[in-house]
């Protein structure tokens, strides 16, 4: 059976006062886009909204397609030129396996919306979901999981990070 969670994402080892200390050169470290896109929205007073998937089903989680209706992917030149890739996955994501991708404002007094489609790839009902995201300029971000069966997943919030961070966990 797979289960599933959902939560804002907590990192523990990075304090919230960190944040400013902010230092990531590596380009494989999911971590990296999602507190790269909190600085970079706290030190731009932006928008921001950064997805974390991590794959415990069994099966590979294959990425259908995506859409950035406002605003735009963080790049590697929004702090420092760091390498890294912060768009959303193109290719499949292994058990066992997480990635992240982050998105921010593209313009001053801007929000965030946006789609991604996956499909577990379970050889028995090849569950198609979405996951999407509205950070509006004023109020609250809003996320929402869709598609996938309710008896058997379980979802769970919590806010930190200033809800910027949200996190599907697929068993």
């Amino acid at each position: 059976m797979i289960s599933l969670s959902t939560t804002i994402f907590s990192i523990p080892l990075i304090k919230r006062e960190d944040i400013d200390n902010f230092n990531c050169q590596e380009t494989e470290n999911q971590d990296c886009c999602a507190l790269l896109a909190f600085k970079i929205a706290k030190n731009h007073h932006a928008r921001v909204a950064s997805i974390f998937i991590i794959n415990k089903s069994g099966f590979n989680i294959k990425p259908l397609s995506n859409n950035l209706n406002k605003g735009r992917w963080i790049k590697h030149d929004d702090h420092q030129n760091i390498d890294i890739n912060c768009d959303p996955p193109t290719e499949p994501i292994a058990n066992g396996q997480f990635v992240s991708f982050s998105s921010i404002t593209s313009h001053f007094f801007g929000g965030v919306e946006g789609v991604a489609y996956f499909i577990i790839d379970d050889n028995i009902t090849n569950t198609k979901f979405s996951i999407s995201w509205d950070v509006p300029l004023i109020g609250p971000p809003d996320y929402e999981l869709d598609g996938l069966p309710t008896k058997k997943y379980y979802n769970e919030s919590r806010n930190d990070l200033d809800k910027t961070v949200y996190q599907v966990t697929i068993n």
